[in-house]
């Protein structure tokens, strides 16, 4: 296939003629810094076509559009830029949920203008193209899919910009070379029939002596949504090999990451619900303060749960029944706040705590929710409009059979504080205070019935006096752990007090899968670990720890202490009752400083991540418990500044990581293939990111169940909104 040059509107072969077209005004333009003489014709720049001289950027609008797109459920353009003038442009989104909304002013050293095109504004996530009249929001032919950009210090250079066909597979390219002169100069190349093609985050394009590679896994250091690629051929009469910086536009948007976003309402807190497929969330979207709303993992139009709230009034928080049939929310309707009951359909809204007679008295904020979804415990202050005393209360999930839980007493300034209830049970632990003296834990039922103090056997130190922290239960819920305060010492007890045991100074922090044992912080050791049995026997010390997690057969620990010697952060095993103790990490002088570790799924050894202090590389490890040195997972090691929250899908087969890896702070998600068996040492590494290619600040991530997904909490950095968003591995081919 030949390539064409276009002079003066008319295309000739490049073996007839190459021929250099020559304009004013080009403008000294950089992809990725717009120089101030773009910014001072910007404002009076002639409405000219593409090809027309004079042209360095033209007041207007500017349109991003993403197939599929719809706002308020009709086909929209994404967003658009309106240009005012050299200091003034607006961008305008058209959300999901609603249509039009102002972002505001756009910094314009933040525009990406075309340097020889000229139609296109590269700002953060999009390309944004420049229309007289609003494009069709529906249409996918003719829409620049790609855009690279090299220039020089002297400003020459090359700009390719690649278009949807109405041909599956196939695109069209044009190829600018110029340079800014004076004079000024620029040469056009049309590439029609490019075939395209997407393996992993890499698309490749190949057309007649034309390549262009653009490798979404390789962003440009500062520059928000543009990525490296590189462009190759014969053009204008000569061998090109360039690296050029790219960025991705709206038809590329559902294929080039197989992610999904979710919410489009600034979220804030969200629980996934038990099926797994549809979410609460809350978000400030409509009124500027947090209301409560539900979707689905395919991101239809959420609904309000909450119903309309006066101004000034919001949804603090939410909790979700186990069968996430209900959601129980506090809310401040009416002035203070209150607790609420309501379907997830919407239907159904109750209020569950009693009339609220203080000015100042509000149900606070540790409500639970019984394990059958039945009944809710709530505090609150409602008994007394003269004092904050507070109360703890049992109510049915729909309101009803009310309950005051709280002994009754005749004197004193009664305060329940901390309470819990018994896993899988129906009873309740709950401090209960009428005075700094006068501290006691009562365990009762649920409707407040059999309720009886717990008094310790045998009988506490002469003088001890209870702590108001909340109490906690083993996972069978047969024994109750609790605080003093005189004399500092944590206490553990059947729940009707007998076989009581001091634990000394150790402060609860995980059971075993099994709940057969008990990991504590003794502080009186500094800080060394303690692993008992639920009822404090069968005790073995462990050294000081950083971080530590049970295999899921119960049968080991892996913990993380400090090498006394060179402070670096080694890995060591241990079974479950603190025998065979032995570091399992490599040498820290070659490895690096353990960071994050997990067990394998199947507890035949553990993966863990190690940081090289000569070039800050991290590195995934694999150690069995057979004795073998730790091997290399080849494929998993990156260069990043900070490295947290390592986590393994259910199946054991995939992991991701958050990490900062240019140093702004921003977290990307690491995702990690693991290989099919503890003997193979290979993996691969993929950057889990949005549609919005590198402007995304991920704040929180989960797996679900099906192990291939991964659900994400993220900040977009062009508009600073918190969504969700959902990425599916399933959809991803190695």
């Amino acid at each position: 296939m030949p390539i064409f040059l276009k002079f003066k509107n008319v295309w000739m072969p490049l073996t007839v003629l190459a021929l250099l077209i020559g304009y004013q005004n080009c403008g000294r333009v950089q992809f990725g810094a717009i120089p101030s003489s773009y910014h001072a014709s910007l404002a009076n720049a002639p409405v000219t076509d593409g090809n027309g001289s004079g042209y360095e950027g033209k007041p207007g609008t500017y349109y991003r559009t993403v197939p599929e797109h719809t706002c308020e459920g009709r086909p929209a353009v994404h967003g658009f830029l309106t240009v005012a003038s050299a200091t003034s442009v607006t961008l305008t989104s058209n959300k999901k949920n609603k249509c039009g909304v102002a972002s505001g002013a756009v910094a314009v050293d933040q525009l990406q203008p075309s340097p020889f095109f000229g139609h296109l504004l590269g700002y953060h996530e999009g390309i944004y193209e420049f229309h007289e009249v609003a494009p069709d929001p529906a249409s996918r032919q003719g829409l620049v899919e790609a855009w690279c950009v090299k220039l020089d210090s002297a400003q020459k250079g090359v700009e390719v910009v690649v278009r949807t066909s109405s041909v599956e597979g196939l695109v069209a390219a044009n190829v600018y070379r110029g340079e800014a002169g004076p004079p000024a100069v620029r040469q056009e190349a049309a590439v029609p029939d490019v075939k395209r093609r997407i393996q992993e985050k890499t698309v490749y394009y190949d057309g007649a002596e034309f390549h262009l590679e653009l490798d979404v896994n390789r962003p440009v250091a500062g520059r928000p949504g543009q990525f490296l690629g590189r462009l190759r051929g014969q053009l204008f009469g000569a061998s090109l090999d360039e690296v050029v910086n790219c960025q991705t536009g709206g038809p590329l948007d559902g294929v080039r990451w197989p992610s999904k976003q979710i919410t489009d309402l600034e979220t804030r807190q969200y629980s996934l619900a038990l099926n797994k497929s549809s979410i609460a969330f809350l978000s400030n979207f409509e009124t500027g303060l947090d209301q409560l709303y539900t979707t689905d993992l395919l991101g239809v139009p959420p609904v309000r749960l909450n119903p309309a709230l006066p101004p000034g009034s919001q949804v603090f928080d939410f909790r979700l029944t186990p069968d996430s049939s209900r959601a129980v929310y506090r809310a401040n309707g009416n002035g203070p706040i209150e607790l609420f009951s309501v379907e997830m359909n919407a239907a159904n809204l109750v209020q569950l705590n009693a009339p609220l007679v203080g000015a100042n008295q509000s149900v606070l904020g540790d409500y639970q929710i019984s394990d059958d979804g039945l009944l809710v415990t709530y505090r609150d202050g409602s008994l007394d409009a003269t004092d904050p005393e507070e109360w703890l209360f049992s109510v049915r999930i729909d309101g009803s059979q009310r309950s005051l839980l709280s002994p009754n007493v005749v004197m004193g300034d009664p305060y329940t504080l901390g309470n819990a209830m018994v896993p899988g049970g129906s009873r309740i632990a709950y401090v209960y205070s009428t005075s700094f003296f006068d501290t006691s834990i009562y365990v009762s039922d649920l409707d407040g019935r059999n309720a009886s103090k717990l008094i310790p056997s045998p009988a506490l130190p002469a003088g001890s006096a209870l702590s108001i922290n909340r109490p906690r239960f083993s996972p069978d819920g047969s024994r109750i752990y609790y605080d003093l305060t005189t004399p500092t010492m944590y206490v553990t007890s059947a729940l009707d007090g007998t076989g009581t045991v001091l634990l000394g100074r150790a402060a609860i922090q995980k059971f075993s899968p099994d709940g057969q044992r008990a990991l504590f912080y003794d502080w009186a050791q500094g800080g060394r670990a303690l692993l008992a049995a639920p009822d404090g026997s069968r005790r073995a010390d462990l050294p000081v720890l950083w971080g530590e997690h049970f295999t899921r057969d119960s049968s080991k620990i892996v913990y993380s202490p400090k090498n006394l010697v060179s402070g670096a952060r080694e890995l060591f095993v241990a079974n479950v009752d603190g025998s065979g103790q032995r570091k399992i990490s490599g040498d820290a002088t070659v490895e690096g400083q353990v960071l994050e570790f997990l067990p394998r799924a199947d507890s035949s050894g553990a993966y863990y991540w190690a940081r090289r202090g000569v070039d800050g590389v991290n590195q995934l490890y694999f150690v069995s418990w057979d004795g073998r040195p730790a091997v290399r997972v080849e494929g998993a090691s990156f260069v990043a500044q900070t490295l947290t929250d390592f986590r393994i899908s259910p199946d054991g087969k995939n992991a991701f990581v958050r990490a900062d890896r240019d140093g702004s702070g921003r977290k990307e998600l690491i995702f990690v293939r693991l290989a099919e068996t503890a003997a193979s040492s290979s993996s691969r590494l993929i950057r889990i990111d949005t549609s919005f290619a590198a402007q995304t600040d991920v704040l929180e991530s989960e797996f679900l169940p099906d192990s291939n997904r991964v659900l994400f909490r993220a900040r977009q950095l062009g508009s600073g909104e918190i969504n969700l968003f959902l990425w599916d591995f399933s959809l991803w081919s190695f």
